[in-house]
């Protein structure tokens, strides 16, 4: 089937067939689907972990995704460069090579995926146990219901010179009260406060809704299957003693053993499983506050896979010794660049200095095109140019943060006040729009650049 469909892009579609496209793409998809199902196979929440549960596999299976990659790379730019119409001369229709590069662009994205979909499968696997809704109610009772449990409480000692008493809510009591314990937070909770909440309805001594919190606290015991030697009612009685909750006894974390096979108390006479619920909820709850995936994570997979293209397009148009030199004068130009900026004592040299190498550069290049010189070291200059177009925009923005980073200032109420000017606030608000932006502008300069890329093909070598 495979040979079929090639030889069909061969004679219908050559541009298709020689960058080897139906392969890479079906691997790739593929590939991304299969690290999808791993990440989430490894997204499982365990409810009956004491401790904070440390995956270990996926720093294991990251590495492979990279290992895999490489590898794609290798096998794929083999089969890529055994034909290449561009440098045996043969007639190439207009935008042909801003199509090629465009192909190049989508396949080296979706090789350098692999690792974004297992961490999305891994946050998909993780949302799926309960809606947003559901998971915020669950992490609300918690919230509440820890404050019934030992673990955030602190009385001073007894030579300290610190207050005996606390003031809630307009009302007085002593700091050793449970009105003083701390509750558990979630971020999934956001400005809510369960522990306010709660301690609201012990100083009103409304019993009836304090057992609900306890009964709905321990079916997410019962519902996860661990152990306690609790009861709602005992939890109750030993804990709740309006008006000043200073008559209670301690009830621990869980400690004990909660594999199901029997129940170990540690160190209180009483437990409840508190920390591994906590320990669940707070992967589930993080989950749910955060993106799917972070824009810094798509970002970087991003502009990774654009530098990798830019790369191969290189590779493509130029030759394996110019992407060498060029690899190395790019090194070179870096720590020129470091040492006369640690010379002019000056923060804006490098910018400035790579704003005006890209504009020569570029300059250089269309010289050689309009001229009958030769192609000198034009090839290395390209790959250079290529390599810094990305770098354009963003040197840009920086300069103008930095220009925009004065506070205006002003005088109110006898003392002097300092704001931001409104460029700087409204650059730094749009960062993340400007950076997705810079990626739509490299694409349609690589639309620019390949027209001449393709006119310099037909100049001289000397």
């Amino acid at each position: 089937m495979f040979n079929k469909i090639q030889n069909y892009l061969l004679i219908n579609h050559p541009l298709l067939w020689n960058t080897k496209i139906v392969p890479a793409l079906v691997a790739g998809v593929l590939f991304n689907i299969i690290f999808f199902l791993l990440g989430y196979s490894e997204g499982t929440v365990y409810f009956k972990d004491n401790d904070y549960y440390y995956d270990g596999n996926s720093a294991s299976i990251i590495f492979f995704s990279v290992l895999i990659s490489i590898l794609f790379f290798v096998v794929w730019i083999v089969y890529y460069t055994r034909n290449n119409a561009y440098k045996s001369f043969y007639q190439l229709q207009k935008f042909a090579l801003y199509k090629e590069w465009l192909i190049i662009l989508a396949i080296c994205m979706l090789n350098v995926n692999y690792t974004l979909s297992y961490l999305t499968g891994k946050e998909v696997r993780v949302r799926t146990y309960f809606s947003y809704e559901e998971t915020k109610k669950r992490c609300e009772t918690i919230g509440m219901a820890s404050v019934f449990i030992d673990g955030g409480h602190y009385t001073p000692s007894a030579n300290s010179n610190e207050p005996r008493t606390l003031v809630f809510n307009g009302q007085e009591y002593p700091v050793g009260s449970l009105i003083n314990n701390s509750g558990q937070t979630f971020r999934i909770s956001g400005n809510e406060n369960p522990e306010l909440k709660v301690k609201k309805l012990m100083q009103q001594d409304n019993q009836q809704q304090i057992k609900k919190i306890m009964r709905d606290y321990f079916a997410l015991i019962k519902e996860h299957g661990l152990n306690t030697n609790l009861t709602p009612e005992q939890w109750f009685d030993m804990t709740y003693s309006h008006p000043h909750f200073t008559d209670y006894e301690l009830i621990g974390k869980g400690n004990g053993n909660n594999d199901g096979l029997g129940y170990t108390a540690g160190s209180y006479t009483y437990n409840l499983p508190h920390n591994a619920l906590v320990n669940g909820y707070q992967r589930i709850s993080n989950s749910w506050f955060s993106p799917l995936i972070e824009d810094s994570t798509i970002l970087f997979t991003l502009y990774f896979g654009l530098a990798i293209s830019m790369l191969v397009f290189g590779y493509k148009v130029t030759t394996g010794r110019n992407l060498l030199i060029a690899v190395i004068s790019f090194g070179l130009l870096w720590i020129l660049f470091g040492i006369m900026a640690v010379l002019s004592s000056s923060g804006k040299f490098i910018p400035y200095a790579c704003l005006i190498l890209v504009v020569a550069m570029m300059a250089y290049f269309l010289s050689v095109i309009n001229s009958n010189e030769g192609k000198r070291v034009s090839g290395i200059v390209l790959n250079i140019l290529l390599w810094s177009l990305g770098a354009v925009l963003p040197i840009i923005y920086c300069l103008l943060m930095d220009y925009y980073s004065n506070t205006d200032q002003g005088i109110r109420d006898g003392g002097y006040i300092y704001s931001k000017v409104p460029q700087y606030e409204w650059l730094l608000e749009h960062l993340s729009d400007f950076t997705f932006l810079n990626i739509l502008f490299i694409a349609l300069f690589m639309l620019y650049m390949t027209e001449n890329v393709r006119k310099w093909k037909g100049t001289a070598e000397s």
